[in-house]
């Protein structure tokens, strides 16, 4: 039975059923009582067949904060300073069920509740250039979505 039934959650996750010694990764979105619940799927062969994880995710819970994620004092301290660097990158890794899009989702909520709360006055790329008419955002557009970019949003000049 347990052959079938890895067979079933292989289909309903969009994965390849006929490949059972290579881990793969996939998800479910299923909708009960009215609430959209993200089910990961993850396979992995072992010496006893294939092995299936099912992670339940709760669409409709809630955005957790950066200060609720449980890091340590200069843990957090750290991720703050990085978040309102200007400049550079990011690297959230780490075991699969580990928290990463947690971290970033409270990553990103922090940066948008501060984009709401702060007023710039001027930036510093519109008034670099005395000859240059167009400000940065013209040339660089920008991401309106946390989970889907747009090909025009590749960071390349237009």
């Amino acid at each position: 039975m347990a052959p079938s039934l890895s067979s079933r959650i292989k289909v309903m996750a969009n994965l390849d059923i006929v490949d059972r010694h290579r881990a793969q990764d996939g998800q479910i979105r299923h909708e009960t009582e009215g609430r959209q619940v993200d089910i990961r799927v993850s396979t992995a062969e072992t010496i006893w067949g294939e092995k299936v994880v099912l992670r339940l995710l709760d669409q409709g819970r809630t955005v957790i904060s950066l200060d609720q994620l449980g890091l340590e004092a200069d843990g957090y301290g750290t991720m703050s300073r990085l978040l309102r660097s200007p400049f550079g990158m990011l690297v959230v890794s780490g075991p699969t069920g580990s928290g990463k899009t947690t971290t970033l989702y409270a990553a990103i909520h922090a940066l948008t509740r501060s984009a709401r709360t702060s007023r710039p006055s001027r930036t510093r790329s519109s008034t670099r250039s005395r000859t240059s008419t167009r400000s940065r955002s013209a040339r660089w557009p920008t991401c309106r979505s946390p989970t889907a970019c747009e090909p025009s949003c590749a960071r390349t000049p237009t």
